[in-house]
């Protein structure tokens, strides 16, 4: 039996915040795997200077809720970035993207509490 070949997008970014890599693939999700696309796309420095500076106020889990405001503010500018880049590739017809992978930035982790902030899962508690 043949598998469904799924195209995917993934987004990730890193520890340095300082841009998106973004790439596409075709997969079975089993053995067939074909790469199609990988680009980097650079925040601007006024986006990365957010990003660093927010992480340097918070740490501990009370300067989240502190900061609350500020974070809300850069995880719409840091999440509208990134709609801005997918939107780029789906005006190409041609790419019928089934799956959209985004995993969001960590802006504070306390592995001695088992926690983690990560501006897509709010408040995220390891087990």
């Amino acid at each position: 039996m043949k598998k469904k070949v799924f195209t995917s997008l993934g987004l990730m970014t890193g520890t340095s915040m300082d841009g998106v890599d973004l790439s596409i693939i075709k997969s079975d999700g089993y053995n067939d795997f074909t790469p199609i696309l990988d680009e980097y796309f650079e925040f601007s420095s006024d986006l990365q200077k957010k990003l660093i500076n927010l992480r340097l106020k918070i740490n501990t889990i009370d300067d989240l809720k502190n900061n609350s405001f500020d974070i809300d503010k850069i995880e719409r500018e840091f999440t509208l970035f990134h709609v801005d880049i997918i939107s780029k590739f789906s005006k190409d017809k041609s790419l019928n993207v089934d799956l959209v992978g985004f995993h969001g930035q960590t802006i504070f982790h306390n592995p001695k509490k088992k926690f983690l902030y990560n501006s897509e899962m709010e408040n995220f508690y390891l087990k």
